[in-house]
Protein backbone atom coordinates (compact mmCIF):
# COMPACT_ATOMS: atom_id res chain seq x y z
CA UNK A 1 0.00 0.00 0.00
CA UNK A 2 1.53 3.47 -0.57
CA UNK A 3 1.12 6.43 1.14
CA UNK A 4 1.94 9.90 0.88
CA UNK A 5 4.51 8.87 -1.20
CA UNK A 6 5.92 5.71 0.54
CA UNK A 7 5.37 1.95 1.42
CA UNK A 8 3.08 0.46 3.83
CA UNK A 9 2.72 -2.79 5.01
CA UNK A 10 -1.19 -3.16 4.83
CA UNK A 11 -1.98 -7.07 5.30
CA UNK A 12 -4.68 -9.16 4.36
CA UNK A 13 -7.01 -6.31 4.74
CA UNK A 14 -5.12 -3.52 3.09
CA UNK A 15 -5.60 -1.66 6.04
CA UNK A 16 -1.80 -1.17 7.96
CA UNK A 17 -2.98 -0.11 11.24
CA UNK A 18 -5.15 -3.37 11.87
CA UNK A 19 -2.26 -5.42 10.59
CA UNK A 20 0.13 -3.59 13.11
CA UNK A 21 -2.04 -4.72 15.65
CA UNK A 22 -2.42 -8.47 14.10
CA UNK A 23 1.80 -8.47 14.46
CA UNK A 24 1.58 -7.07 17.93
CA UNK A 25 -0.39 -9.69 19.47
CA UNK A 26 2.44 -12.57 18.73
CA UNK A 27 5.01 -10.05 19.24
CA UNK A 28 3.89 -9.75 23.12
CA UNK A 29 4.22 -13.29 23.56
CA UNK A 30 7.52 -13.45 21.59
CA UNK A 31 8.92 -10.81 23.87
CA UNK A 32 8.31 -12.36 26.78
CA UNK A 33 9.32 -15.76 25.82
CA UNK A 34 12.53 -14.31 24.59
CA UNK A 35 12.90 -12.88 28.01
CA UNK A 36 12.31 -15.70 29.69
CA UNK A 37 13.88 -18.40 27.58
CA UNK A 38 16.54 -20.55 29.76
CA UNK A 39 18.85 -21.73 27.30
CA UNK A 40 20.95 -19.68 24.53
CA UNK A 41 18.99 -21.74 21.40
CA UNK A 42 15.81 -20.28 23.00
CA UNK A 43 17.23 -16.75 23.60
CA UNK A 44 18.26 -16.79 19.92
CA UNK A 45 15.41 -17.70 18.33
CA UNK A 46 12.74 -16.34 20.21
CA UNK A 47 14.31 -12.77 20.03
CA UNK A 48 14.64 -12.91 15.99
CA UNK A 49 10.95 -13.98 16.01
CA UNK A 50 10.62 -10.54 18.04
CA UNK A 51 13.28 -8.39 15.78
CA UNK A 52 11.56 -9.60 12.88
CA UNK A 53 7.60 -9.08 14.04
CA UNK A 54 8.99 -5.28 15.21
CA UNK A 55 10.51 -4.71 11.79
CA UNK A 56 6.75 -5.57 10.32
CA UNK A 57 5.34 -3.17 12.89
CA UNK A 58 7.59 -0.44 12.26
CA UNK A 59 6.79 -1.21 8.29
CA UNK A 60 3.55 -0.63 8.81
CA UNK A 61 4.03 2.94 9.68
CA UNK A 62 1.21 3.23 11.98
CA UNK A 63 1.07 5.63 14.90
CA UNK A 64 -0.65 3.74 17.24
CA UNK A 65 1.67 1.17 16.84
CA UNK A 66 4.51 2.91 18.54
CA UNK A 67 1.86 3.27 21.70
CA UNK A 68 1.54 -0.70 21.37
CA UNK A 69 5.36 -1.17 20.70
CA UNK A 70 5.84 0.67 24.05
CA UNK A 71 3.02 -0.83 25.54
CA UNK A 72 4.79 -4.39 24.94
CA UNK A 73 8.13 -3.37 26.14
CA UNK A 74 6.64 -1.57 29.18
CA UNK A 75 4.93 -4.76 29.95
CA UNK A 76 7.15 -7.23 29.19
CA UNK A 77 9.80 -5.51 31.32
CA UNK A 78 7.40 -5.00 34.37
CA UNK A 79 6.19 -9.03 34.41
CA UNK A 80 9.44 -10.47 33.92
CA UNK A 81 11.93 -8.60 36.12
CA UNK A 82 9.06 -6.68 38.63
CA UNK A 83 10.34 -3.34 38.60
CA UNK A 84 9.70 -0.56 40.57
CA UNK A 85 7.34 2.65 39.46
CA UNK A 86 10.37 4.54 39.48
CA UNK A 87 12.20 2.36 36.75
CA UNK A 88 8.85 1.86 35.01
CA UNK A 89 9.18 5.69 34.56
CA UNK A 90 12.95 5.51 33.37
CA UNK A 91 12.43 2.94 31.12
CA UNK A 92 8.93 4.14 29.73
CA UNK A 93 11.24 7.80 28.82
CA UNK A 94 13.91 5.53 27.42
CA UNK A 95 10.91 4.20 25.17
CA UNK A 96 10.62 7.83 24.05
CA UNK A 97 14.26 8.65 23.13
CA UNK A 98 14.22 5.79 21.24
CA UNK A 99 11.17 6.43 19.21
CA UNK A 100 12.53 9.99 18.59
CA UNK A 101 15.58 8.10 17.05
CA UNK A 102 13.82 5.57 14.85
CA UNK A 103 11.94 8.06 13.64
CA UNK A 104 14.78 10.45 12.43
CA UNK A 105 15.74 7.37 10.12
CA UNK A 106 12.35 6.89 8.80
CA UNK A 107 11.81 8.00 5.00
CA UNK A 108 10.97 12.23 4.71
CA UNK A 109 7.49 11.50 3.32
CA UNK A 110 6.36 9.95 6.62
CA UNK A 111 7.99 12.22 8.83
CA UNK A 112 6.27 15.12 7.29
CA UNK A 113 2.86 13.02 7.49
CA UNK A 114 3.88 12.76 11.39
CA UNK A 115 4.72 16.77 11.62
CA UNK A 116 1.36 17.45 9.85
CA UNK A 117 -0.41 15.27 12.06
CA UNK A 118 1.01 16.64 15.15
CA UNK A 119 0.55 20.56 13.39
CA UNK A 120 -3.29 19.66 13.48
CA UNK A 121 -3.90 18.09 16.57
CA UNK A 122 -2.19 20.92 18.31
CA UNK A 123 -3.44 23.84 16.74
CA UNK A 124 -6.39 22.20 15.32
CA UNK A 125 -9.48 21.58 16.28
CA UNK A 126 -10.60 18.29 18.38
CA UNK A 127 -12.32 17.15 15.28
CA UNK A 128 -8.77 16.65 13.57
CA UNK A 129 -6.94 14.61 16.40
CA UNK A 130 -5.30 11.47 14.47
CA UNK A 131 -6.35 11.87 10.98
CA UNK A 132 -9.79 13.10 11.81
CA UNK A 133 -10.11 10.54 14.63
CA UNK A 134 -11.48 12.92 16.75
CA UNK A 135 -14.73 13.69 14.45
CA UNK A 136 -14.99 10.02 14.37
CA UNK A 137 -15.02 10.22 18.82
CA UNK A 138 -17.31 12.91 18.23
CA UNK A 139 -19.86 11.04 16.04
CA UNK A 140 -19.24 7.84 18.21
CA UNK A 141 -20.24 9.58 21.61
CA UNK A 142 -23.34 11.30 19.80
CA UNK A 143 -24.61 7.96 18.45
CA UNK A 144 -23.86 6.86 22.45
CA UNK A 145 -25.99 10.11 23.51
CA UNK A 146 -29.26 8.90 21.11
CA UNK A 147 -29.53 5.74 22.85
CA UNK A 148 -26.65 5.51 26.19
CA UNK A 149 -28.74 2.24 27.72
CA UNK A 150 -29.99 -0.46 24.91
CA UNK A 151 -27.34 0.81 22.56
CA UNK A 152 -28.00 -0.15 18.36
CA UNK A 153 -27.07 -3.33 18.70
CA UNK A 154 -23.89 -5.13 18.71
CA UNK A 155 -22.61 -5.71 15.19
CA UNK A 156 -20.70 -4.57 12.87
CA UNK A 157 -23.21 -2.98 10.42
CA UNK A 158 -25.32 -1.48 13.00
CA UNK A 159 -22.67 0.07 14.69
CA UNK A 160 -21.29 1.49 11.99
CA UNK A 161 -24.67 2.96 10.73
CA UNK A 162 -24.99 4.46 13.86
CA UNK A 163 -21.79 6.31 13.96
CA UNK A 164 -22.12 7.36 10.68
CA UNK A 165 -25.58 8.99 10.80
CA UNK A 166 -24.05 11.41 13.40
CA UNK A 167 -21.08 12.99 11.59
CA UNK A 168 -20.70 16.36 10.63
CA UNK A 169 -17.79 16.02 8.01
CA UNK A 170 -19.48 15.26 4.38
CA UNK A 171 -15.92 14.77 3.07
CA UNK A 172 -14.80 11.83 5.47
CA UNK A 173 -15.56 8.61 4.04
CA UNK A 174 -14.44 6.14 6.17
CA UNK A 175 -17.36 6.95 8.96
CA UNK A 176 -16.78 4.56 11.89
CA UNK A 177 -16.20 5.13 15.47
CA UNK A 178 -12.09 3.98 15.62
CA UNK A 179 -12.55 3.19 18.80
CA UNK A 180 -13.34 -0.12 20.71
CA UNK A 181 -14.52 1.86 23.58
CA UNK A 182 -17.04 4.15 22.07
CA UNK A 183 -17.76 1.37 19.36
CA UNK A 184 -19.09 -0.95 22.34
CA UNK A 185 -21.01 1.61 24.40
CA UNK A 186 -23.00 2.38 20.66
CA UNK A 187 -23.74 -1.11 20.24
CA UNK A 188 -24.56 -2.35 23.69
CA UNK A 189 -24.95 1.31 25.64
CA UNK A 190 -22.90 1.81 28.32
CA UNK A 191 -24.33 -1.19 30.56
CA UNK A 192 -22.67 -3.06 28.03
CA UNK A 193 -19.43 -0.82 28.06
CA UNK A 194 -19.23 -1.37 31.73
CA UNK A 195 -19.57 -5.19 31.47
CA UNK A 196 -17.38 -5.45 29.19
CA UNK A 197 -14.83 -3.53 31.28
CA UNK A 198 -15.57 -5.83 34.22
CA UNK A 199 -15.07 -8.79 32.54
CA UNK A 200 -11.57 -7.70 31.29
CA UNK A 201 -10.91 -6.34 34.89
CA UNK A 202 -12.05 -9.78 36.45
CA UNK A 203 -9.57 -11.76 34.16
CA UNK A 204 -6.84 -9.60 34.63
CA UNK A 205 -6.89 -9.50 38.34
CA UNK A 206 -6.91 -13.51 37.71
CA UNK A 207 -4.15 -13.55 35.54
CA UNK A 208 -1.81 -11.53 37.92
CA UNK A 209 -2.57 -13.85 41.02
CA UNK A 210 -1.61 -16.86 38.93
CA UNK A 211 1.51 -14.83 37.74
CA UNK A 212 2.22 -13.68 40.96
CA UNK A 213 2.40 -17.00 42.45
CA UNK A 214 3.62 -18.64 40.14
CA UNK A 215 6.53 -16.31 40.50
CA UNK A 216 6.41 -16.79 44.47
CA UNK A 217 6.68 -20.86 43.75
CA UNK A 218 9.27 -20.44 41.18
CA UNK A 219 7.19 -22.30 38.53
CA UNK A 220 8.80 -19.99 35.63
CA UNK A 221 6.75 -21.77 32.74
CA UNK A 222 3.46 -20.80 34.31
CA UNK A 223 4.67 -16.57 35.29
CA UNK A 224 6.01 -16.19 31.07
CA UNK A 225 2.58 -18.10 30.39
CA UNK A 226 0.49 -15.59 32.20
CA UNK A 227 3.20 -12.68 31.27
CA UNK A 228 2.48 -13.47 27.28
CA UNK A 229 -1.02 -13.22 27.84
CA UNK A 230 -1.31 -10.33 30.32
CA UNK A 231 0.73 -8.05 27.99
CA UNK A 232 -1.18 -9.29 24.66
CA UNK A 233 -4.50 -7.99 26.31
CA UNK A 234 -3.08 -4.99 27.22
CA UNK A 235 -1.34 -4.38 23.93
CA UNK A 236 -5.53 -4.78 23.06
CA UNK A 237 -6.42 -2.37 25.41
CA UNK A 238 -4.25 0.27 24.29
CA UNK A 239 -4.88 0.05 20.77
CA UNK A 240 -8.50 0.07 21.03
CA UNK A 241 -7.95 3.57 21.87
CA UNK A 242 -7.51 4.34 17.84
CA UNK A 243 -9.02 0.90 16.40
CA UNK A 244 -12.43 -0.58 16.25
CA UNK A 245 -11.28 -3.49 17.91
CA UNK A 246 -15.21 -4.47 18.73
CA UNK A 247 -15.83 -7.76 16.40
CA UNK A 248 -11.57 -8.82 15.63
CA UNK A 249 -11.40 -12.60 16.47
CA UNK A 250 -8.19 -11.60 18.04
CA UNK A 251 -10.08 -9.90 20.76
CA UNK A 252 -12.68 -12.21 22.12
CA UNK A 253 -10.06 -15.13 21.72
CA UNK A 254 -7.94 -13.11 24.21
CA UNK A 255 -10.79 -12.80 26.42
CA UNK A 256 -11.59 -15.72 26.47
CA UNK A 257 -8.20 -16.72 27.19
CA UNK A 258 -8.51 -14.67 30.20
CA UNK A 259 -11.51 -16.03 31.65
CA UNK A 260 -10.14 -19.31 31.31
CA UNK A 261 -7.54 -19.06 33.02
CA UNK A 262 -9.34 -17.28 36.18
CA UNK A 263 -11.57 -20.51 36.22
CA UNK A 264 -8.79 -22.82 36.27
CA UNK A 265 -7.09 -20.61 39.38
CA UNK A 266 -10.61 -20.60 41.26
CA UNK A 267 -11.01 -24.35 40.77
CA UNK A 268 -7.48 -25.38 41.97
CA UNK A 269 -6.72 -25.22 45.80
CA UNK A 270 -3.26 -24.52 45.19
CA UNK A 271 -0.93 -22.46 43.21
CA UNK A 272 -0.32 -23.43 40.29
CA UNK A 273 3.09 -25.70 39.34
CA UNK A 274 4.65 -26.14 35.64
CA UNK A 275 3.66 -29.49 35.53
CA UNK A 276 -0.23 -28.05 36.40
CA UNK A 277 -0.04 -25.96 33.42
CA UNK A 278 0.83 -28.79 30.37
CA UNK A 279 -2.27 -30.45 32.11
Amino acid sequence: MTTSGYQRVSGANDDPNKAAFQLLIPLAFAINLALGAKTVRGKVMWWTASAILAAGIVSTYSAGALLGLAAVAMTAVVLQFRVSLRNGVLALAFLGVLTVAVTATLPADYTQVVANKYSSTATGSFADIGTNRGAAWEAGLRAVAANPLAGSGLSTATVQQAVAAHFTQATITDKAAHNMYIAMAVGTGLVGLAAFLALIGFGLLGLWTVHSRALEHGSKQVSVAAACLITAVVVALTQGLELDLLMEKYLWLLVGALLAVRYWRLGSSQSPTAAEAHE
